[in-house]
């Protein structure tokens, strides 16, 4: 009989071996569904980051193009306006030649 004792306490011993072990399988279980979660959001959200990076990169692309257009026409219109001042200078200066020699006579 203590044989059959001794057997049956193993078998109790390993039973309770086997639920201690399935309850942390279950555990480690519950955790990797956790993190296969978290993964997948950060990779969402990477995604998601990249997206609105790129669009963020073309909306600064484009309103650097645009405004180096801006800044180019106005170069151009500086240099407009400078000539025209220089003329302007140019015609007054004539204009108050011709009307000091009238003066004059």
């Amino acid at each position: 009989q203590r044989t059959l004792d001794q057997v049956n306490a193993q078998l109790v011993e390993r039973i309770d071996l086997g639920q201690t072990l399935d309850a942390q399988a279950h555990e480690v279980e519950e955790e990797f569904v956790i993190l296969e979660q978290r993964l997948k959001e950060s990779e969402e959200r990477a995604e998601q980051m990249a997206s609105d990076n790129a669009r963020a990169f073309a909306k600064a692309a484009r309103t650097e193009a645009y405004l180096e257009g801006e800044c180019t026409r106005l170069k151009g219109l500086l240099e407009h306006l400078r000539t025209v001042n220089e003329k302007m200078t140019e015609d007054l200066k004539i204009a108050n030649q011709e009307a000091s020699q009238e003066k004059s006579f």
